[in-house]
């Protein structure tokens, strides 16, 4: 999605060889995962407290 309007549809590796804009998206999540150390990655549920 970009504002709101869907640009691309398919698989992960489909969208890898053809939207920029998903391969941007991921490379920044995975950026953001890897400066989080592994053992705080384990205190806490990948969506947020429930509780």
């Amino acid at each position: 999605m970009d504002q709101g309007w869907l640009v691309a549809q398919g698989t992960h590796e489909e969208l890898m060889q053809t939207s920029p804009l998903y391969s941007l998206i991921l490379e920044s999540q995975l950026q953001k995962t890897a400066s989080v150390p592994q053992s705080s990655l384990l205190k806490h549920p990948p969506y947020g407290d429930r509780n």
